[in-house]
């Protein structure tokens, strides 16, 4: 009984391991429509904008790195991958936000 039990459990993580080094491989691919995009952004202007593109497209490259180094390897503490993701997203939402009141003007959101 023992040993099934061994076994269903690492059945299980095997399972669990395998999935997680998929989701990490997606999640580093998604920074390829960045990279196309991110030329374009700069040729467009304004200079403040393109800024907070790069910003955005080098936390996701850096993000993008420590999945795919996870993949290989445990080193990678997860607090370091949260701590980079949650700039990521800063920078995503400083660049969403520049984008829109450049081209819409501030937003008129109610307080």
């Amino acid at each position: 009984m023992s040993h099934l039990k061994s076994s269903v459990r690492r059945d299980n993580s095997d399972r669990v391991e395998r999935r997680a080094r998929e989701l990490r491989a997606e999640a580093a691919a998604l920074v390829d429509p960045l990279r196309r995009a991110l030329p374009v952004v700069q040729i467009e202007r304004p200079k403040q904008i393109a800024d907070l593109a790069q910003d955005v497209f080098r936390g996701a490259m850096v993000v993008r790195l420590l999945a795919q180094r996870d993949i290989y390897s445990d080193t990678v503490p997860v607090q370091s991958v949260r701590d980079e993701h949650q700039r990521l997203a800063g920078a995503i939402t400083a660049y969403t936000t520049g984008a829109r009141n450049y081209l819409n003007g501030p937003s008129l959101e109610v307080s």
